[in-house]
């Protein structure tokens, strides 16, 4: 063990103090325990639980990395512990697609986690806060675009069809995400997904819910 790298918690220097509470009070709000984020982000636990208590420096290599995990932009993690919270929005992310009866169905259930997305992505893409959900694609029917397993950041007030955009939609009880045309046939749309193996579907306008548009990709959900 390189004596560098460990250090008495009373030699911390400012800098790296604050780095050590940032680490802390993220893992807190957003993680069931040490452990748990460092089996869902692959680290090693030693190292963390080391960084935490103040054993060793939360060096330049290593906050990089807690800035991409935590979606946040190079240098907040060098911000204070007020600053650094504030530079984050919190959503829920829902993993089951099937058995949802109606939108206020689905958002009155228990969320499977909560996920964020830095404010200035969530400023650009002018989301409200609230009005966002995440969602777990679970299949192949939108790859390229949507992979199984990514989370999809939905959009809850996008719900008016814009032609040839995707949705996020119930149908038969089923959250599905779909491009969505119109049709030449009166109050029909045609649904269409990406991977050209799946089939296009008519259906009748009445016959889905549009929950909202995906407006952001957070890539692979990881919850224990």
């Amino acid at each position: 063990m390189m004596a560098s790298a460990l250090i008495n918690k009373k030699m911390l220097d400012p800098v790296s103090e604050n780095r050590k509470n940032n680490l802390k009070k993220l893992i807190e709000k957003y993680y069931k325990s040490v452990n748990d984020f460092c089996v869902q982000h692959n680290l090693d636990y030693s190292a963390v639980h080391r960084y935490i208590s103040g054993g060793m420096r939360v060096g330049s290599v290593a906050v990089k990395r807690f800035e991409r995990i935590f979606n946040l932009k190079s240098g907040d993690f060098d911000k204070d512990s007020i600053s650094i919270l504030n530079e984050i929005v919190e959503f829920p992310v829902y993993t089951s697609m099937g058995n949802y009866t109606s939108v206020e169905n689905l958002l009155n259930r228990e969320p499977d986690g909560y996920k964020n997305i830095n404010r200035d992505d969530f400023s650009e893409y002018q989301l409200e806060e609230n009005k966002i959900i995440g969602l777990v694609c679970d299949n192949e029917s939108m790859v390229p675009d949507i992979k199984p397993g990514w989370i999809v950041l939905v959009d809850l007030t996008a719900t008016e069809i814009s032609e040839g955009e995707t949705y996020a939609l119930l149908m038969n009880n089923k959250i599905i995400f779909r491009n969505i045309f119109f049709s030449s046939e009166m109050d029909f749309l045609l649904l269409k997904p990406s991977n050209k193996k799946f089939d296009e579907q008519l259906v009748k306008e009445n016959d889905i819910t549009i929950i909202g548009r995906p407006a952001y990709i957070l890539g692979r959900y990881r919850n224990s």
